[in-house]
């Protein structure tokens, strides 16, 4: 008697009584059913679903909550009302959360390419440019260009 019930109840969770297989609440179909539909996910929890897993591993909190609404998503175990109540709490969640945080390198270029621009200097290649012409207004790309390109001879 160590079992538990574990078939599926009307709000979705698992029946937690503790008479298992005597469960005045539940038939042996019920539980057959929560059993059989459970052994994957069960399987699936042990050895993790890999971009869930990375994502927890790198702390990436976006692409948990995108992973996590895409698992919710496809659940067809809970009902629709649950879904879309656990769905919207996530997207709030991300929005939350704001923009999703860039590499290091693309943080270390935007810096370096606002302190050039502080200090009257323009981006210096194409690629600066192109970065620019992502964080400026085309007000301020216009004026950039009037500007003098820096060197040495800039200081």
């Amino acid at each position: 008697m160590n079992d538990v019930c574990g078939a599926i109840t009307r709000k979705g969770g698992l029946c937690q009584n503790r008479r298992g297989a005597a469960c005045p609440y539940h038939t042996d179909d019920e539980r057959a059913g929560a059993t059989s539909g459970q052994e994957p996910i069960a399987q699936e929890r042990e050895e993790g679903i890999p971009g869930r897993r990375d994502a927890i591993t790198a702390r990436d909190l976006h692409a948990v909550a995108w992973r996590l609404l895409e698992d919710l998503l496809e659940d067809d175990r809970v009902d629709a009302a649950r879904r879309a109540s656990a769905g919207a709490t996530l997207i709030r969640v991300v929005e939350a959360l704001g923009e999703p945080p860039v590499s290091r390198e693309q943080a270390a270029a935007e810096i370096a390419l606002r302190g050039m621009v502080m200090h009257g200097m323009p981006p210096r290649n194409a690629e600066e440019w192109a970065l620019a012409e992502e964080l400026f207004t085309p007000d301020a790309i216009a004026m950039f260009r009037t500007w003098k390109p820096g060197g040495d001879d800039a200081f």
